[in-house]
């Protein structure tokens, strides 16, 4: 099974340690806990991302998620993969 959650899509350009701008994301909270959640009842949760990203590595990796593609702009061929 699939769960479907959306970001706001916000993207942040900083300045890394070398001045360099590098972009992250806003991640919402409440998201968080609920694939917490998820995954303490061994439910697996994953995402799909048309962009690659270490923000979002990081919080996949937070969440717990089973599964991460990220660079996929067509994501409906990951969900017909993956039917979960």
């Amino acid at each position: 099974m699939w769960t479907v959650l959306l970001t706001d899509g916000r993207l942040y350009n900083v300045p890394d340690a070398s001045g360099k701008m590098v972009e992250t994301k806003a991640f919402d909270s409440q998201d968080g806990i609920a694939l917490q959640w998820l995954s303490w009842n061994n439910i697996k949760t994953g995402l799909i991302s048309g962009r690659v990203s270490p923000a979002t590595d990081e919080r996949a990796r937070q969440c717990k998620f089973a599964y991460v593609y990220q660079g996929h702009i067509e994501k409906i061929p990951i969900l017909e993969e993956n039917p979960g």
